[in-house]
């Protein structure tokens, strides 16, 4: 069983952040324990939805340009970035890449 590297944060009430990426690069946004999220830059672009945990509407996505913004409107969200692009049901590129990541 392989585990990739991931970088992970949180994004409170009321902001936005913009997190550097490349195209195809898994990020799942989790609500802790909800949020009303909306994003920009991603292959599915959430438009103010509740997103919990538990539940069932935890976002597992793709990046779909080289940068994603989030905003939390209420709540907060556990931010997950995959620091490697891997083949899954989401995505199949030709080849494993590794990503630099800069904080």
């Amino acid at each position: 069983l392989y585990a990739p590297p991931i970088y992970g944060f949180t994004i409170k009430n009321k902001n936005t952040q913009r997190i550097i990426t490349e195209n195809g690069q898994k990020i799942s946004l989790i609500g802790m324990p909800s949020a009303i999220v909306e994003t920009h830059g991603l292959k599915w672009d959430i438009k103010k939805s509740e997103l919990t945990f538990p539940g069932q509407s935890a976002c597992f996505n793709r990046a779909n340009q080289g940068y994603v913004d989030i905003t939390v409107h209420e709540g907060s969200v556990l931010v997950l970035q995959y620091l490697e692009i891997i083949q899954d049901a989401g995505w199949n590129p030709s080849q494993t890449t590794s990503i630099s990541f800069n904080s």
